[in-house]
């Protein structure tokens, strides 16, 4: 099990392991490998944080899943497995839409709040960070009367616009916070392959990753700046359709 948390500045990480290495090099890894290397990834993400001491189990720990790509974290699954007991969860739905302007906004329409904690644990991807920031201000309003304090963050393919949105909204709220990124924090192509989704490329000039990696990228996807993750709830729920979208973005881009 190796693997490597590498700071970018106080508060914000930069996870490197195999697990995350399997999937964010490889579009075509779906199914029960792909969940399998999430979860991984989350038992990375977890021991790290107690191997750096920024994790206490004994202190009241849960879990804040966003539906419905944070489902496939495993936050519950890597929690038993690092630390042997069950996470308490709480769950949100957000859904993202653009406006009349052609910019993000996000609501909710689904909560399920039942497990006060003073840390929370959250895994998801992310882009803008809007969906998010909004999911963590929905529970922060119920949270923080029943002691939430700090917030940690992982997101396996996630931007650095996003990140910092995601810490600038815990900051406003009072709560102390780390973001760890997986393997890259990734510059974001505002417009993507297919519009209006937001691609999240290795070869973007805003991408902060180590060297192996870019140079691995630059092989993996020829030159060219796709989307490291795809649509990853697609990516997780529905394989074949994400299978055939991803056909269309090899041919965009001109992969052989």
């Amino acid at each position: 099990m190796a693997y490597n948390l590498r700071p970018l500045d106080t508060d914000t990480f930069i996870l490197e392991s195999p697990a995350l290495e399997s999937f964010l090099f490889d579009r075509t890894v779906v199914g029960v490998p792909l969940l399998n290397a999430a979860r991984e990834a989350t038992v990375h993400w977890l021991a790290a944080l107690r191997d750096n001491k920024l994790l206490d189990p004994a202190e009241e720990v849960a879990g804040l899943t966003i539906l419905t790509g944070g489902l496939y974290y495993g936050l519950q699954p890597a929690w038993q497995t690092v630390f042997g007991s069950l996470l308490p969860e709480n769950f949100i739905g957000i859904k993202r839409h653009l406006d009349q302007r052609n910019q993000w906004f996000a609501d909710y329409h689904y909560v399920s709040f039942e497990a006060p904690c003073g840390t929370v644990l959250v895994g998801d991807t992310v882009a803008s960070g809007v969906s998010v920031s909004k999911g963590i201000r929905a529970f922060a309003e119920w949270a923080i009367p029943r002691g939430l304090k700090k917030v940690h963050f992982l997101s396996a393919c996630g931007s650095r616009v996003g990140g910092q949105r995601i810490r600038e909204t815990c900051a406003e709220l009072g709560l102390q916070a780390t973001f760890t990124h997986g393997l890259a924090a990734f510059g974001m192509a505002e417009k993507g392959w297919q519009l209006p989704d937001t691609d999240l490329p290795w070869l973007h000039p805003d991408t902060a990753t180590q060297p192996h990696y870019l140079q691995r990228a630059q092989t993996a996807f020829q030159g060219q700046p796709v989307c490291a993750i795809g649509d990853w709830g697609m990516r997780c729920k529905n394989p074949k359709a994400y299978l055939h979208e991803w056909q269309e973005e090899r041919a965009y881009w001109g992969l052989a």
